[in-house]
């Protein structure tokens, strides 16, 4: 008869490795946790990090949003913080919306938007409902499949041509499919002054351009 309060104790440790709410433990000291008498019911709706607490219950650990009933056990462990898109956020704080990275204060209400609205993408301000996609060339997207299907401004060809027939080398320039050097007398062309001075420099600034694969 033995061997069952062995496995319940057992199932409680496996319970509170994994970081979930500890239930049905009478421990020795009155089930104190962390709030040190066993806590208060706090009501229906007690923010609780991440989680909200039913009523009856009371926060155990908040940074792991762990609630528990006044004489059950409390998992006295911290959680990492947690990453929200480029930023992480705050203690107190839960990922609002990862796509903007934007964070919210435990128990207030988050509606993630369909992009940032107004976000700076180089020296574009994308409009509602996009979010930056390429900022090197400020364009912006409604969604990854469209951001993936987008053209980068650096895969443009560039505007370089060497004219007269001399044997002056200008460097290498990209043309929308491949790389070739430019020669001549003189270099004409807004990117004259942006070539390469060696090809495999010019291919790698290009490798994951759509046209260098067609």
């Amino acid at each position: 008869m033995r061997l069952l309060p062995a496995l319940v104790l057992a199932c409680l440790t496996f319970a509170v490795g994994c970081g979930g709410t500890v239930k049905d433990d009478p421990s020795a000291d009155g089930g104190a946790g962390s709030s040190g008498n066993g806590g208060s019911s706090g009501g229906s709706g007690t923010a609780c990090g991440t989680a909200t607490c039913s009523a009856g219950e009371y926060c155990c650990n908040a940074s792991c949003g762990i609630c528990a009933k006044p004489g059950e056990g409390c998992v006295a462990i911290a959680c990492e913080p947690v990453p929200c898109g480029a930023v992480t956020c705050g203690a107190g704080e839960y990922c609002c919306d990862a796509s903007c990275g934007t964070c919210a204060k435990q128990g207030e209400a988050c509606t993630p938007s369909q992009g940032c609205p107004g976000q700076q993408c180089g020296d574009t301000t994308c409009a509602a409902g996009q979010f930056c996609c390429d900022p090197a060339c400020g364009q912006c997207a409604s969604t990854k499949v469209e951001c993936a299907g987008l053209v980068s401004c650096a895969c443009e060809p560039q505007k370089a041509e060497g004219t007269g027939l001399c044997d002056g080398f200008f460097g290498y320039k990209w043309t929308g499919g491949g790389c070739v050097g430019v020669s001549g007398c003189s270099c004409v062309g807004s990117d004259c002054d942006k070539l390469y001075m060696d090809e495999p420099a010019c291919i790698k600034d290009h490798e994951t351009c759509p046209q260098y694969f067609d």
